[in-house]
């Protein structure tokens, strides 16, 4: 074992010391040898190391009292200059002696490092007998160094003569982790970790039981990571958060558990997604067993999430997310979370027992994170990982494609499947209904009874209406419906719906109500509302509609369903006495569905097909 600067590795690793002392102690009768180099011995040569060093050489050094600490004698710090390789050696308690060191390059002068001659005084070298086994073959014609020279050639010349001897250097660690490898060298793994106190490196598992969390810089491989723990979880059931699109177009999309993926700009369906995880926890949490596999919740990218919700349902996200990681270990509910460094502390690091960091542009924040200083990687490549609370040092394992090109797939999972949430679409036509909606984004059926719809300027107001009346007229008993516009306010418009409402007993559609607000035609509306049993469709602006106290609007509202597209606020369903969720997608024709109290998010068909 050769040692370079040992004085660094003291003073950087100082429980490592012991070790060397303990290599020294035992080492020769099991045929391990010791070999120490520094410039500066004072104060590391300890009187244990001495104890167990037996041959001591000591150039020429510059204070007596470095000689001392390695010959327990001055006499190198008096070594003349000028005389590079000249030397005092000793061996136990025999007096110094003057050697001349052979330079490690052949062809080198023994006087000098470029190869002068020494001086015509310098007393001839003699080499040391079996100070090293195989040390005068390296002055051998048949031995060459290559390029290099000096002490870095030194281990390659040294396995040669071992090898030419017929044995093999004994190898004391084994080879460092390579900086990439694939994941089926370790089947069931996600990362490969290095044991240098067992001489191994071993497979690292994640069996979806607790909480994981991957810190790193951007482009450090944290969604690689992610990739590869969904991998080696085994079956469940998965919600995906994929805030950098990161995820899309690998295995992940396909697994067979996947329950909902959330995309950035999407912070509606993001929290319906969280919302519906609480509730797993919940009732799972409520329940003895439910069985079956666990629900993993992946989210890829919180400094992302933080910032995109934080104005979401006043800060909903970021406490759903909290409670999800204080109660899901005992609900069978694990949370894989990659993000920056902000995640090494704060409420989410004391929720979290596994943490995974990898490289950060401060190395300050893994010994604010709870490392030593000395387990600090000094060279982190991408996919270079280290677990904060005992500096296991561990690489990322790569997807690796079968012959096909195609990734192994996943175990499907077993047992009752949770909630599965899917994104609405940006479109709907009426051949998919007059809207779709609900976790599942599925056809909905129309709304019975009368319905107020509400939103802002081409929010699809008017086409939620066509929509809604055209789903009525759809059905068996169904009856063309009656439409009224602000053109019926005047005169010859009343006189108009006065006669049509005379004998009318279907639908009536009013749009732009809260321009009928106070006028005749706003009561010949409510008359006909109170004396028949049929049904108004009414819709106007959502702002101007909110501050009416009587009328049409408020006589509706009364039944709670309604439809209020693209809310900007959750109290701008009081008219109907909910509170909104909102959808930062202001799509025309997305909106909630209000039916007594309970909303249902929507995408309504806001051009619909013309007939035949």
């Amino acid at each position: 074992v050769v040692v370079d600067e040992f004085r660094v590795l003291a003073e950087e690793l100082p429980e490592f010391l012991a070790g060397l002392v303990r290599v020294a102690a035992v080492g020769r009768s099991l045929g391990v040898h010791l070999v120490l180099a520094t410039q500066r011995p004072a104060g590391v040569v300890s009187a244990d190391l001495r104890a167990n060093v037996n041959l001591r050489i000591a150039l020429r050094v510059r204070d007596r009292a470095d000689s001392l600490d390695v010959l327990e004698t001055p006499e190198a710090a008096e070594l003349p200059e000028g005389r590079p390789g000249l030397a005092l050696l000793r061996t136990g308690t025999a007096p110094p002696r003057r050697v001349q060191v052979a330079p490690a390059a052949p062809g080198a002068g023994v006087g000098d490092r470029d190869g002068a001659a020494p001086p015509a005084t310098a007393p001839a070298a003699e080499p040391v007998a079996d100070a090293w086994s195989g040390w005068r073959r390296l002055q051998a014609p048949t031995t060459s160094v290559g390029a290099e020279s000096g002490l870095g050639a030194l281990p390659a010349l040294l396995a040669r003569v071992a090898e030419e001897d017929g044995e093999r250097p004994l190898r004391v660690w084994r080879p460092p982790l390579p900086e990439r490898v694939a994941r089926d060298a370790a089947p069931g793994a996600w990362a490969l970790a290095d044991r240098p106190e067992t001489q191994s490196q071993e497979p690292v598992t994640w069996p979806a039981a607790g909480h994981l969390v991957v810190v790193g810089a951007a482009r450090t491989g944290r969604t690689t990571a992610l990739r590869s723990l969904l991998a080696a979880c085994g079956p469940c059931w998965l919600y995906v958060v994929d805030l950098g699109r990161g995820l899309e177009g690998t295995e992940v999309a396909d697994h067979p558990g996947l329950r909902a993926w959330v995309g950035p700009g999407d912070t509606a369906h993001g929290l319906r997604v969280l919302e519906r995880v609480a509730q797993v926890v919940e009732r799972r949490s409520g329940a003895t067993s439910e069985g079956g596999s666990p629900v993993v919740l992946a989210v890829d990218g919180w400094d992302r999430l933080l910032e995109a919700y934080r104005d979401v349902g006043g800060g909903r996200a970021r406490d759903l997310l909290l409670r999800i990681l204080r109660d899901g270990p005992g609900a069978g509910v694990a949370v894989l979370l990659t993000g920056g460094r902000s995640l090494l502390a704060g409420p989410v690091a004391a929720e979290v027992p596994e943490v995974w960091a990898l490289h950060l542009h401060d190395p300050a924040d893994l010994v604010l994170a709870g490392l030593r200083r000395h387990q600090v990687p000094s060279d982190q490549p991408p996919g270079r990982a280290v677990r904060t609370r005992d500096g296991l040092v561990a690489q990322v394992l790569l997807p690796q494609p079968g012959p096909d090109g195609q990734h192994p797939a996943a175990p499907p999972p077993t047992g009752p499947p949770p909630p599965r949430l899917e994104s609405l679409p940006s479109s709907v036509t009426l051949a998919e209904g007059w809207a779709v909606g609900g976790d599942e984004a599925t056809s909905l059926p129309a709304p019975s009874g009368s319905v107020l719809v509400l939103g802002p300027p081409t929010s699809g107001v008017t086409s939620t209406l066509a929509a809604l009346a055209a789903a009525r007229s759809a059905s068996p008993a169904g009856a063309q419906p009656l439409h009224v516009g602000a053109d019926d306010a005047g005169p010859r418009g009343l006189e108009r719906l006065e006669r049509a409402l005379q004998d009318h007993t279907g639908t009536v559609v009013v749009d732009d109500v809260h321009l009928l607000a106070g006028t005749r035609a706003e009561d010949l509306l409510l008359g006909w509302a109170g004396r028949t049993a049929g049904d108004l469709l009414v819709g106007g602006d959502l702002e101007a509609c909110s501050g009416l106290f009587r009328g049409l609007v408020v006589e509706v509202a009364r039944r709670r369903t309604g439809v209020v597209l693209q809310p900007a606020q959750p109290g701008q369903g009081a008219l109907l006495g909910v509170r909104l969720p909102v959808d930062d997608r202001k799509v025309p024709g997305r909106g909630v569905l209000v039916e007594r109290g309970r909303c249902t998010p929507i995408q309504v068909a806001v051009r619909p097909q013309a007939g035949p």
